[in-house]
């Protein structure tokens, strides 16, 4: 019983990190963004109020919603690499 009690815990402790990794990597990619205007001003502000969403997962499960904003930063991040290398190709 000890052992079950032992992996348990653990594993909540895991989940808590996993939380507060998830919560920071998008509180610093918006920041980043509304500085440096890398990503669209919209996406930086819903990423701060997804932050703070992220980190009320022990008590629903916002999980799909930080997918969803990393999908769309991937999506636009993959688009204008590719809109740039085609205007490097296109212009000479």
């Amino acid at each position: 019983m000890q052992r079950w009690e032992r992996c348990r815990r653990s594993a909540g402790s895991s989940l808590h990190g996993g939380i507060m990794v998830s919560a920071l990597l998008v509180l610093t990619t918006s920041i980043l963004a509304l500085r440096t205007r890398v990503l669209p001003a919209w996406l930086a502000w819903a990423g701060l109020v997804v932050a703070p969403l992220t980190l009320l997962a022990p008590f629903f499960s916002p999980v799909l919603v930080f997918f969803a904003w990393v999908l769309v930063v991937s999506v636009l991040l993959l688009t204008r690499a590719r809109g740039a290398r085609a205007g490097a190709t296109a212009g000479g």
